[in-house]
């Protein structure tokens, strides 16, 4: 009998005692839209559990304060991670996501002290809640391809994290916290190519050691203090070759004033040197 057959059977059978069906070290129920929703996962001390692509949500708290997992994979089809789902699983250092992945509740990973990466796969519209990624202090790496939103405090406190990649966006991005990254202060790489329209501000205030900036041709404004008290080594755009870059920097900014800036032309492979207005 296939996984589908044995959840579909037992909670058919389960529907007597309530809407909360036990199927050996899980609880699961259906939602409004007849889909399998994981609700609790038991710790019986496995260190690494893949969730099967039957269910297609995470319940809230369903895995939180576990502390014998070491890695999760989420299967294809899983859309939903709710609030608190994984919230100090405080030995939790690999997550596998799926394409399918569209929302991640509030502290949904907050305080998951051995989370080293956190890479979205596929290129469907993200939304991040607040504090979702927050205290996460051996985060290294985060690689967002198709942005719809993160809220405020996200990625907050992560003083491991070196590189933030945020490649793509929805084609109106909903919103993008101000505080997103607040006390997250050496990041050393940040490539924001996804971000056509304008950097928000105050958005990585206090960032000592920047190295390199990578941008997108076609940005048109960074707000007012958007790198305030920052130290930046080099800012690079990648744009077509024989575009013209136009910049806004609103209210000038002192940050960007000590950096090295440069145009990547992909077609040539060359990097030029640029003076910019500020």
């Amino acid at each position: 009998m296939s996984l589908k057959n044995t959840l579909e059977e037992t909670y058919q059978n389960g529907l007597v005692f309530g809407t909360s069906i036990p199927l050996g070290n899980i609880v699961y129920t259906k939602n409004d839209n007849n889909e399998f929703i994981l609700l609790k996962y038991n710790d019986i001390g496995e260190k690494e559990i893949i969730v099967p692509r039957e269910f297609k949500e995470i319940s809230d708290n369903a895995f939180s304060g576990n502390t014998t997992l070491e890695k999760v994979t989420l299967s294809r089809g899983i859309r939903v991670i709710g609030n608190n789902a994984f919230r100090d699983c405080v030995n939790l250092k690999e997550l596998v996501t799926p394409n399918t992945l569209i929302s991640i509740g509030e502290s949904a990973f907050r305080n998951c002290k051995s989370l080293k990466n956190f890479k979205q796969n596929g290129s469907r519209g993200l939304k991040i809640s607040d504090y979702a990624f927050a205290s996460c202090e051996s985060l290294k790496r985060v690689t967002l391809n198709n942005v719809e939103s993160i809220g405020k405090l996200a990625f907050c406190d992560n003083t491991s994290l070196k590189m933030f990649q945020l490649l793509g966006v929805t084609s109106k991005l909903a919103s993008l916290s101000s505080s997103a990254f607040e006390g997250t202060t050496d990041i050393r790489l940040l490539d924001l190519r996804g971000l056509t329209d304008k950097i928000p501000s105050e958005l990585f205030m206090y960032n000592n050691n920047i190295y390199l900036i990578k941008l997108d041709g076609k940005l048109k404004e960074v707000s007012r203090c958007a790198f305030m008290n920052c130290t930046i080594r080099k800012v690079v755009f990648y744009e077509p070759k024989g575009s013209k870059h136009i910049l806004l920097i609103e209210g000038g900014n002192s940050a960007f004033s000590r950096a090295d800036w440069f145009s990547y032309d992909a077609a040539i492979d060359k990097e030029t040197h640029l003076e910019v207005k500020k």
